[in-house]
């Protein structure tokens, strides 16, 4: 009869029959693996409690110091990009201000010089200020020190008292600087910060204010200026800091351009759209940069800047924050296998304690057997154990030491071998492809070797020439030559000398020898080495030029006389040549009489066809009967003003025609006279004038007023003249704003004239020509050479003076004029 128990008690069963299985496999197992089992399971239940307590705590911190960093570097590039903006702010309403203060000054200066009134000035200067807009709604105003507004936009608020605002009151009190403050226009609802920045004109009492919101400033800021210091943060890998605005328009971003405000994440989460409404704060989201392949979480911290509606962004990825928690994790979880490996290791090394000494014995000869010669036998066993491993300690190492010995001896010989072959190679290469002759002589004068050269220089092949003795191939005198030297090689002497060798078709080789004993490895000669050069086209040659030389002397002396007389032809051509740039000297200056008076004529012309009109128009009022007495007084008052404008304009062309008449005289005649230097210098200049007043070049010039001397003004005025044409034309030639220094005394009998200009400078190379005729660096761009050569000739010959001249290249250039004051009386 059989007894059904059940699927449930088939199992238990099962597991009933198991314990027998297991109970004989425990006491089967060795001691070792006990020992494995028992410190694996100790060791896993203390490690891996603590493994995941202290991962959890590094995880809590790192969050916590990525979120304090990214907080960090966000404040951070908010305060600088806040500082830019005032500074930018500061500094542009401080430019308006301060130029518009020149305008002002200028037109001052035009009422003091009388062309017009000083109420006039006033007006016009506040039409210019007026016409000028400051960002959208900015404007620019004119206070006065008892707070009353001179310049407004608004008309209704000038000359009112506004002390009652504070900021009105910091201006009176400052003048000059910036200040900021809340303002509110008429049409706006609520106060806005405002920035005003001020420049005092203390002649007209003008407090000139230049304000407007900051918020219309953001034009100012330079994104540029920002953009590596901003995409220099970095959070861990990739982590990086991005500008956008409120609408989110990326400004500074390290990947993307454009407009990410409708961004959703793989969640569906629409976090641009989160930090463009809260604009203050932090987030998180998945974002896959271009070249990822998926989606990562992040974080980002988020700060909001009103005055340029900013928001500035930093985000780093939470897998790289978690990336040391997860190092130092794998980091462990390596610790612990491999405390556990030692540990398994330690039980399996005492189990096999004794029998590990005899199979580590086994295991060395056979390894030596197999040619490991370095084997060693390392054991703490004592007895007769340790007696046999030292022999075999002993054995191997003998047996490898002869090994090594052996294979170095064998090594060495294939490199000496293979060293000579390339040796012996690299010498037949060098002597096959050379351009010169080589042969080797033996002791009994027999031709031992040649090159592929030396078979061509004796016109033979080179199995002909092997074996027979050198003197077959040269002539009588070149044998008794050779002979000589071939005896010095005996005693050790290199040499060189020259013989003829001779070739089958007759043809003679001129050839230079260098020859040089061969020795053995005791210092024996052997034989004689010689290099050959051909060197007959260079004796050809050297005859050659001895006759071409001699034709050459004869030549010359008959070149001579007719250099001469072309050597007068061209002095006579170049007193030509000077007389005709004095003469366009002269030229340039009636030039520039017609270009500078025609302005004063042209204005009083102006002023004179307007008076006409007006007084025409008056008289047919007048007429008609129809006159009023404003109109009257306008005609008079336009009168007026056109009277001042005709009288100043004609006086000042009157005194550029007398000043340029004394100074055209005075070049035309050359005559003598006594002429005081402060009043000829200052007409000269104004004669320059034309070619100084459309550059930011200016002039110096000190003088004592009574400084006279007795010469021709019209020297004097060309060779100043041409000091100034040449520091225009070459000593500022790239300096858009030189200087030019006249400095004249007297010392005892002669004065003394310091020109210099802080140009360009004059070469070391060049400072010894620059007096020549013809000498110029303009050649082919209008120099002609001879302006520093007439100054020359004009100073030494017309004055009986001295001319220096001092340089360094980039520091300008002095000339230094001694010229004879031509009279006893004492003048400086």
């Amino acid at each position: 009869m059989t007894l059904d128990l059940g699927p449930n008690m088939r199992k238990i069963h099962c597991i009933l029959r198991l314990f027998p299985s297991l109970s004989r496999f425990f006491k089967r197992t060795p001691i070792r693996v006990w020992l494995i089992l028992s410190y694996s399971a100790l060791f896993i239940g203390v490690m891996i409690p603590l493994a995941i307590g202290l991962n959890i705590r590094l995880h809590s911190l790192l969050e916590e110091n990525i979120e304090a960093q990214l907080e960090n570097a966000t404040v951070n590039t908010v305060n600088m990009v806040r500082l830019a903006a005032e500074t930018s702010i500061k500094q542009h309403l401080r430019a308006i201000a301060e130029k518009n203060v020149e305008i002002v000054r200028l037109f001052h200066e035009d009422s003091l010089n009388g062309r017009i009134t000083v109420e006039e000035a006033k007006r016009q200067a506040a039409r210019i200020l007026l016409s000028q807009k400051i960002g959208n709604t900015g404007y620019i105003y004119v206070l006065d020190s008892t707070g009353q507004l001179q310049v407004h936009p608004e008309k209704v608020l000038l000359h009112k008292d506004l002390r009652d605002f504070q900021f009105i009151r910091e201006q009176i009190v400052q003048k000059n600087g910036y200040i900021e403050y809340e303002w509110k226009n008429p049409q706006d609802t609520v106060t806005r910060p405002k920035a005003l920045y001020m420049s005092y004109f203390e002649p007209w009492d003008w407090i000139v204010s230049v304000s407007s919101y900051r918020e219309e400033f953001a034009t100012l800021i330079h994104v540029d200026e920002f953009r590596q210091q901003i995409l220099a943060n970095r959070f861990g890998k990739s982590g990086y800091t991005y500008v956008m605005d409120s609408r989110g328009n990326l400004i500074i971003h390290p990947e993307l351009t454009g407009n990410i405000y409708d961004a959703v994440d793989s969640s569906g989460r629409r976090f641009t759209e989160k930090i463009c409404n809260e604009k203050n704060g932090s987030t998180r989201y998945s974002w896959k940069n271009p070249g990822d392949q998926e989606e990562r979480e992040k974080i980002a911290i988020f700060r909001y800047l009103p005055e340029l509606d900013w928001i500035i962004v930093s985000t780093g990825y939470l897998e790289e924050v978690y990336a040391p928690l997860t190092t130092m994790r794998d980091v462990l979880y390596v610790a612990m296998l491999v405390t556990l490996i030692l540990l398994m290791t330690i039980s399996f090394l005492i189990s096999r304690i004794i029998s590990r000494p005899l199979q580590t014995i086994i295991t060395a000869f056979a390894q030596g057997a197999a040619g490991q010669f370095k084997t060693r036998i390392r054991t703490r066993a004592t007895g007769e154990i340790r007696q046999m491993a030292n022999y075999f300690n002993k054995f191997m190492r003998e047996l490898d030491q002869y090994g090594r010995s052996l294979r170095n001896e064998i090594r060495q010989r294939k490199n000496a071998q293979r060293d000579s072959e390339k040796s012996e190679r690299r010498l037949r290469m060098i002597l096959s492809s050379a351009n010169e002759g080589f042969m080797e002589v033996g002791s009994d004068r027999l031709i031992l070797d040649i090159n592929p050269e030396m078979a061509h220089i004796l016109g033979r092949p080179t199995a002909e020439i092997l074996g027979r003795k050198i003197f077959e191939f040269v002539d009588p005198p070149s044998a008794e030559r050779i002979r000589e030297h071939l005896e010095l090689r005996k005693i050790g002497l290199r040499s060189s000398y020259e013989a003829t060798l001779l070739r089958p078709d007759g043809s003679r080789v001129i050839c230079l020898f260098n020859g040089a004993p061969i020795l053995d490895e005791k210092g024996r000669k052997v034989s004689s080495f010689a290099m050959i050069t051909d060197i007959t086209v260079r004796k050809l040659d050297e005859e050659e030029v001895r006759r071409v030389n001699e034709e050459l002397e004869r030549r010359v002396e008959e070149r001579t006389f007719a250099l001469q007389r072309t050597l007068q032809m061209v002095q006579d051509a170049q007193e030509h040549l000077v007389q005709s740039e004095k003469m366009a000297a002269l030229g340039q200056l009636v030039a520039g009489v017609a270009h500078e008076i025609n302005t004063p004529v042209g204005v009083g012309v102006t002023a004179a066809t307007h008076l006409q009109e007006s007084t025409l128009q008056v008289k047919a009022l007048f007429d008609t009967g129809t006159l009023t007495r404003a109109e009257m007084v306008k005609y008079l008052n336009l009168a007026e003003e056109g009277s001042l404008i005709l009288v100043s304009n004609l006086k000042r062309a009157a005194d550029l025609i007398g000043s340029f008449k004394q100074i055209a005289t005075d070049r035309a005649s050359g005559d003598e006279r006594r002429f005081v230097l402060a009043e000829y210098v200052q007409e000269l200049l104004l004669s320059l004038r034309p070619h100084l007043k459309h550059t930011a070049h200016k002039v110096d010039v000190e003088c004592p007023p009574d400084l006279a001397m007795q010469g021709s003004p019209g020297a004097f005025s060309q060779i100043l003249t041409n000091l100034v044409m040449n520091s225009l034309t070459h000593g500022f030639e790239g300096v858009p704003a030189g200087r030019i220094t006249i400095y004249v005394t007297r010392h005892e009998d002669a004065i003394i004239l310091q020109y210099g200009d802080n140009g360009v400078g004059i070469p070391a190379e060049n400072l010894g020509r620059i007096f020549d005729p013809f000498f110029t660096t303009k050649r082919g761009q209008g120099g002609s050479g001879l302006g520093l050569h007439i100054v020359y000739n004009l100073v030494t010959r017309t004055f009986g003076g001295r001319i220096q001249v001092e340089s360094v290249p980039g520091n300008g250039v002095l000339f230094t004029l001694t010229l004879p004051a031509g009279d006893d009386r004492d003048d400086g």
